[in-house]
């Protein structure tokens, strides 16, 4: 389960800005925004996380686990 709260007035912002808090399990399904193309980052406060990385064929190129035990 996640949860978004905006931090833009208007989908057509050309920053957008928003919290999103998940909970152990989450599931953030792959996308781009290719139109305008636009980036992503994600701060994690707690907890494990992991990202996947695709090439343009939509092959996992790459798995970074995100881990306050050892990783990264």
């Amino acid at each position: 389960m996640r949860q978004d709260y905006n931090l833009h007035a208007s989908l057509d912002d050309p920053c957008q800005r928003l919290l999103n808090a998940m909970e152990p399990g989450s599931y953030i399904r792959p996308h781009r925004q290719l139109t305008p193309p636009k980036q992503e980052r994600f701060v994690r406060v707690r907890g494990r996380m992991a990202a996947f990385i695709f090439d343009g064929m939509g092959k996992v190129d790459e798995v970074i686990v995100f881990d306050p035990g050892g990783g990264e």
